[in-house]
């Protein structure tokens, strides 16, 4: 659900403009590259982080409504970031837990 356009924000009397997250792209890029380090070390072999990329990318533009810009964006960047990382890795590792359990219980049966 999409909230009404706010007024843009001022500062000392002018109005700020708001920014469109394609405006802010490479920004956002830059600070999802500068967390490839903690995707590598926690998730290695899992999934590819061009897919994670798109996944935390897609989740961005989607949420971008909620994006205070009185606010710095890198820091609202990077918690998102961070929770979809740990998202992910929760449902891939569920996902997983799931087929070992269902074929444990295929395998189980089968004698």
């Amino acid at each position: 659900m999409l909230e009404e356009q706010k007024e843009p924000p001022t500062q000392g009397g002018a109005i700020r403009p708001i920014r469109s997250f394609e405006d802010c792209l490479p920004e956002i890029e830059i600070i999802i590259e500068n967390k490839r380090k903690d995707w590598t070390f926690k998730a290695s072999v899992m999934c590819d982080f061009d897919d994670v990329k798109s996944v935390i990318m897609v989740h961005i533009w989607r949420k971008w409504y909620l994006y205070n810009q009185d606010k710095p964006l890198g820091g609202w960047v990077a918690t998102i970031v961070k929770h979809q990382f740990h998202n992910i890795l929760r449902d891939s590792y569920r996902d997983n837990l799931f087929s070992i359990n269902l074929f444990m219980d295929v395998y189980s049966h089968s004698f």
